[in-house]
C-alpha cells in the first residue's frame, strides 16, 4: 500500500509538472491567466510534499518488513487482474460470541484477572483464624536390670486428641494493607477486562461492517475508476481542440489518479480485514495466509 501510494504520487507530480510547463508557456504568450499558473504551482508544491511523506512512510514500512524477515525481502504486489472472491459472512452476533470465547487477548486478560483473584484469596486466608484438629500418641518402654529384679520393665503410653485454634497476630498493618491492595488490583483487572472486551467488540463490529460493505464498494469503485479514466480521455481530447482548459485537464488527471488509489486501498483493506476478522475470533491459520498469497504476484 505504501509503495502504491508513492507510485501514484509520483505519477500525479509528473502530470502536474507537465501542466505547469504548458501553462507557463501559454502565460508567456498571453494565452493563460496568472492565477492559472499560480494554482498549478500550488498543486505541484503540495504534491511534492506528499511525495516526501510517501517516501518516508514507504522506507519505514520496508525497514519494518526487513526486520521482521531478518534481512531484505522482496515486496509482492496485488494482482489486479483477478477478482476478489466473495466472503460469506455469518451474522455479527455469531462473530461476537466467538470473539468472547476464543479471542487470545481476552483470554490473556481473563487469566490475569484469575491470578489477581488468587492473590486476594491468599491474603483472605492468611488473615483469618484457623481451626485444626490435632492428635498425638506416644509410648515409652524401659527394660533392663534394677532394684526390682533382672526382669524389671516399665511401659508408659500417652494419647491426646483436641482442637487447635490459630489466631494471626498483629503485623503492623502489613497484612491488611496487602489485602486491600489485592482487592484494588482485582477491581482494576476487572475494569481492564471489561474495557478490553468493549474495545475488541467495537473493532470487530467495524471490521464486520467494512467487509460487508466491501461487496458493494469494490464494484462501485471499479466503475468509478473506469468512469474517471473515460472522463480524463474526453477532457484530454477537449483540451486539444480548445473546449477544455488546462486546469480542467489537470483536475481530471488528479481525479483519475485518486480513483485508482481509492480502489487499490479498498481491495487491500478487504484482504487485510479478512485476516483481522479471523484473528479477532481466534481462528487465524495457515489457510488464511495461503488465501492472501494467492492474490499477490
Amino acid at each position: 500500500k505504501a509503495e502504491e501510494t508513492l507510485r501514484l504520487a509520483k505519477k500525479q507530480e509528473q502530470a502536474i509538472s507537465q501542466m505547469y510547463s504548458e501553462i507557463k508557456k501559454r502565460q508567456q504568450l498571453g494565452d493563460a491567466a496568472q492565477t492559472d499558473l499560480q494554482e498549478a504551482a500550488q498543486k505541484m508544491d503540495a504534491t511534492q510534499v506528499g511525495i516526501i511523506n510517501a517516501e518516508m512512510d514507504f522506507k519505514v514500512k520496508k525497514m519494518a518488513l526487513e526486520d521482521l524477515m531478518a534481512g531484505s525481502s522482496e515486496i509482492k504486489h496485488l494482482n489486479r487482474s483477478i477478482g476478489l472472491s466473495p466472503l460469506n459472512l455469518e451474522s455479527l452476533e455469531h462473530y461476537v460470541s466467538k470473539m468472547k470465547n476464543q479471542n487470545i487477548g481476552l483470554k490473556m486478560a481473563a487469566l490475569s484477572q484469575e491470578v489477581v483473584k488468587a492473590e486476594v484469596e491468599k491474603y483472605d486466608l492468611s488473615a483469618s483464624p484457623k481451626v485444626d484438629v490435632v492428635a498425638q500418641t506416644s509410648r515409652d518402654h524401659l527394660s533392663g536390670s534394677g532394684d526390682f529384679g533382672s526382669g524389671a520393665g516399665n511401659t508408659l503410653t500417652n494419647h491426646m486428641i483436641g482442637v487447635q485454634l490459630m489466631v494471626p497476630l498483629y503485623t503492623g498493618g502489613y497484612r491488611s494493607a496487602k489485602h486491600e491492595e489485592a482487592i484494588e488490583n482485582l477491581q482494576k483487572s476487572k475494569a481492564n477486562y471489561d474495557q478490553a472486551s468493549l474495545d475488541t467488540e467495537k473493532a470487530l463490529r467495524a471490521i464486520w461492517w467494512a467487509l460487508n460493505s466491501s461487496k458493494e464498494r469494490i464494484p462501485a469503485m471499479t466503475r468509478a475508476k473506469e468512469a474517471s479514466q473515460a472522463r480524463l480521455r474526453a477532457t484530454a481530447n477537449g483540451h486539444k481542440v480548445g473546449s477544455r482548459n488546462t486546469l480542467e485537464l489537470l483536475g481530471a488527471e488528479i481525479d483519475a489518479i485518486a480513483s485508482e488509489q481509492g480502489l487499490f486501498m479498498e481491495q487491500t483493506n478487504y484482504l487485510l480485514n479478512r485476516l483481522r476478522l479471523a484473528a479477532m475470533v481466534g481462528e487465524l491459520g495457515e489457510g488464511d495466509l495461503i488465501l492472501i498469497n494467492a492474490y499477490l504476484e
